[in-house]
């Protein structure tokens, strides 16, 4: 502990100032972060203290130095280890850009695996993969700059499959825990040393090392090639930028990772399907997100752009021949993105946007035909359906002549007859929606059961109501609600001649009430609802005042609002006027004040 000390002390001596006592160089193709792990080793520190020591209060060791460099802390390392500029910038992953995405946002860089927890805070996503060869064939261990790519999951050098996790625990490769200060015995640990269970990555076990074929081979070495060489020739476009070919390989992976949806299997079904390989062993998100490609596994990642490399090879002929044959149009393809690629969002717009074919009466009728001199009989619907695309499988069939219901056409469970329908709004209930006939003017819901009365009720009703019953009676007699048994004897007195008697008795039991305050039988008109309550108030047209049915209401006399004006005047507080009378003062005060208003309205 004392001498991982002195080391700190000499890094911040003025004699170390110009350069480090040991300024190790950046190796081919090396990764920031193994740099840093190397450069604090060489020096006896963890990269913990030799970040705080060489910038302190800056958090660099928290930071994704690939993703997020500062220009501070490469200018520091530039000039520390004598090396130049461009070969420490080399170290990041900003020298994809441009080539292999284009940097919009820092939050989510398209093909780079991020380090962190996931959004489940559960599993630490791997942000890092090696190739236990390279590393042990090494003279001195680094992690490449590529094993940080989602693109990369092979290894050329050595044709084997890469990892990202610890062969033995399974935890994702960490580099700033790699090497440890053990108290008393110094540091321990080395580059490729496990975090978690301190064991080589280098010692990986024969068994888990997986071979690939050579295609998947051949495809990876062309995905690292093109951005070295910043293009990538198109049949039918040329040579475009090789970021723009990646853009649309991203957007073949995304379609891979998209759920089915309205009961329909999912494209990577599909393609696991056609070229023979089993689909239940990758497992589909449980939603569509822009970088769930970037969470999944090495394992994953490669099986994904296995398929990615099939459905674009032999561009465009095979990626046309599957959407065809699976009936993928235009708008499961390439509808919701926005940022195609010329070269992709051509041949999807040009050759998979296509409208609803409709078939003439003469193919209809020799289908017909075809089908009855095969069989020997009148073709059933289920025989027809397997000779229509999927597409116009929403026909019914009427003298088998089509007769499309897709529209605004439904048929109505009143009349029986398929006419245009309006919108009718929601039932309050359950919100669905609700339709109007414009043959009978009959609004329904669909998949609904409808109750239907018959005129015999509707009759019984209105004699029942003519005979002096209550209207509650009636509904608990009927098994219906009140509100229709009153809409019935309505309408059957609009259509009973010399019933206006009836309609005066239904309005008159409707709005006529006693007031509380005056005791007056008249008609009272609505007042609004009660706030915090929704209880309907009304208003008296005798007294003009408002109230709430059924609530208790509190009515004093006039001899007691002049008891308080007297007790009042003769000295006696409104605190002691209120409790005398067991009232509240606001009353007391609201009486004073009436009082003193009618005898003198100047007071």
């Amino acid at each position: 502990m004392r001498e991982e000390k002195d080391e700190v002390a000499r890094l911040i001596d003025e004699n170390w100032r110009r350069a480090w006592p040991v300024p190790l160089k950046p190796l081919e193709d090396e990764l920031l972060s193994s740099w840093l792990v190397r450069l604090s080793g060489a020096h006896g520190l963890t990269l913990s203290s030799f970040c705080n020591a060489v910038w302190p209060k800056k958090g660099v060791r928290l930071l994704d130095l690939e993703v997020l460099p500062k220009a501070e802390i490469l200018n520091t390392l530039a000039e520390k280890t004598r090396t130049p500029m461009t070969k420490v910038e080399a170290t990041t992953l900003t020298v994809y850009d441009g080539r292999l995405f284009i940097d919009t946002s820092h939050r989510q860089i398209q093909w780079v695996l991020r380090y962190g927890r996931d959004r489940n805070r559960e599993t630490t996503q791997c942000g890092l993969q090696y190739c236990p060869d390279c590393l042990r064939e090494d003279e001195e261990p680094y992690f490449r700059r590529e094993w940080r790519l989602a693109l990369v999951v092979i290894c050329p050098q050595h044709r084997l499959q890469l990892h990202d996790c610890c062969h033995r625990c399974g935890q994702a490769v960490r580099l700033i825990r790699s090497v440890i200060d053990d108290t008393g015995y110094g540091l321990s640990g080395t580059i490729t040393t496990c975090w978690n269970c301190r064991v080589d990555l280098r010692d990986m076990p024969e068994n888990l090392r997986v071979s690939v074929p050579p295609a998947e081979l051949e495809y990876q070495q062309f995905l690292l090639e093109s951005p070295r060489e910043g293009w990538v020739e198109i049949r039918g476009d040329g040579p475009v930028f090789s970021y723009l070919y990646f853009d649309g390989l991203y957007q073949v992976l995304v379609l891979l990772l998209r759920p089915g949806s309205k009961g329909r299997r999912s494209i990577q079904q599909q393609a696991f399907e056609r070229y023979g390989l089993s689909s239940s062993e990758l497992a589909l998100p449980e939603r569509p997100l822009a970088g769930n490609f970037m969470r999944l596994g090495v394992a994953e990642r490669r099986k994904l752009l296995s398929l990615a490399s099939q459905l674009l090879a032999d561009w465009p002929n095979e990626f046309l021949a599957f959407c065809r044959a699976n009936n993928f149009g235009y708008t499961e393809v390439g509808r919701f993105n926005r940022t195609l690629p010329y070269w992709f969002y051509r041949v999807v717009y040009e050759q998979l946007s296509r409208g609803r074919y409709c078939y003439t009466k003469q193919e209809f009728d020799s289908i017909i035909d075809y089908l009855q001199r095969k069989n020997g009989h009148a073709p059933t619907r289920q025989e027809v359906l397997p000779y229509l695309s999927d597409g116009l499988r929403d026909i019914r069939f009427g003298a088998w002549e089509p007769i499309r219901t897709w529209g605004k056409k439904r048929e109505c469970p009143y009349c029986q007859k398929t006419t245009i329908y309006r919108r009718a709004g929601f039932v309050p209930t359950n919100g669905k929606p609700r339709f109007k006939c414009t043959q009978c003017q009959r609004s329904y819901t669909l998949n609904s059961t409808q109750v239907f009365h018959t005129k015999e009720e509707r009759s019984t009703a209105f004699q029942l109501y003519v005979e002096g019953h209550r209207i509650s009676d009636i509904a608990l007699r009927l098994s219906v609600s009140r509100t229709a048994v009153r809409n019935w004897i309505k309408a059957e007195a609009h259509q009973t001649p010399g019933s206006e008697s009836v309609l005066l008795l239904l309005m008159r039991t409707k709005i006529e009430r006693e007031c509380p305050y005056c005791q007056q039988i008249t008609i009272h008109g609505k007042a609004g609802f009660v706030a915090g309550s929704n209880k309907p108030r009304f208003k008296c047209k005798q007294c003009q005042r408002a109230y709430t049915p059924n609530r208790s209401m509190v009515v004093h006399t006039k001899e007691e609002r002049l008891t308080a004006f007297q007790l009042y005047v003769e000295g006696h507080r409104i605190s002691d006027i209120a409790r005398r009378l067991e009232v509240s003062e606001t009353a007391v005060r609201g009486w004073i004040r009436a009082h003193q208003a009618s005898e003198s309205p100047s007071a």
